[in-house]
């Protein structure tokens, strides 16, 4: 066998059991750095291997970034009800975070209220 930590090979997948492992995704290399990028799901496990191509062996390093992305909106804090005298101002403030760019409307009996986004 070579010392050659470079020629790897890299797979993912998911499932519990041998029997049951679904490939995501895989790569392979003679020259690093050796990378992957797949989505996530949430209550997802994730199966990683790592092997030697050719025989090779040595040692590897394996580095996982989670980058947020495409997940759908979600309120993290609510406005605040109000109640004001006819012709006074109420400001609603909510927060919300998401993967993609947000884009607010405010609503009035189901219709968009003109500059209120």
């Amino acid at each position: 066998m070579t010392n050659d930590a470079s020629s790897q090979a890299l797979a993912v997948y998911t499932g519990d059991t041998l029997a049951t492992l679904a490939p995501i995704v895989s790569a392979s290399s003679f020259s690093p750095p050796l990378a992957v990028e797949f989505e996530v799901a949430a209550e997802t496990s994730y199966q990683i291997t790592v092997a030697g191509i050719a025989n090779s062996s040595g040692p590897f390093q394996l580095e996982l970034n989670f980058i947020p992305t495409n997940f759908p909106p979600t309120i993290i804090q609510q406005p605040t009800p109000q109640t004001v005298l006819q012709g006074g101002t109420a400001t609603f403030q909510v927060v919300a975070v998401s993967g993609l760019p947000i884009n607010y409307q405010w609503l009035s009996n189901g219709s968009p209220l003109t500059g209120a986004n």
